[in-house]
């Protein structure tokens, strides 16, 4: 690690080299750290991300992925992403380097996700009916029948409740 202090300045810098995606060697430099654990940082963070090298873990690779995808998507689909990955990938392969998953965690993964992704949508499906089924309806012919359906409902429910307790004192 390589942070210095500029005197002139009274900040800190960073000067080191890294191995760029060509393969080529190059210098960088980063100076107005104001603290020298900001300006290792910075390093370290950056070598993180330009390193091409399939033995960083999951999550580093997914953020350097949305670093690089922010300027080419919406923001609504980096975030619909995020909440997938987030919600789907980084619990089992999250701290898992890249070179260590297998092909066949891979499709077994991919299988858990596609099934918890239907789980999702079936899910969302059922609330948005039982939402639906819950507004009345405009028409007076249809509000008629949601009454009663309602009511029919809510009768069930007083009956289940009635044998579920009885003979339980309250």
């Amino acid at each position: 690690m390589s942070a210095y202090k500029d005197k002139t300045q009274g900040t800190w810098y960073v000067s080191f080299r890294y191995i760029d995606w060509t393969g080529k060697k190059t210098q960088k430099l980063k100076r107005g750290f104001k603290t020298k654990k900001e300006a290792l940082n910075y390093e370290k963070e950056f070598i993180r991300k330009t390193a091409a090298d399939m033995k960083m873990e999951m999550n580093s690779f997914i953020q350097v992925y949305f670093e690089d995808k922010k300027n080419e998507l919406k923001e609504n689909s980096i975030r619909n992403k995020q909440h997938m990955m987030n919600k789907h990938i980084v619990p089992y392969f999250g701290t898992r380097k890249m070179n260590e998953i297998t092909p066949a965690e891979i499709m077994l993964g991919k299988d858990m996700v596609e099934r918890l992704v239907q789980d999702d949508i079936r899910m969302q499906a059922e609330l948005e009916a039982k939402k639906q089924k819950e507004q009345m309806p405009k028409k007076i012919g249809d509000r008629i029948q949601w009454a009663r359906e309602r009511s029919e409902e809510h009768n069930a429910q007083i009956k289940k409740n009635k044998t579920k307790y009885r003979g339980m004192e309250l």
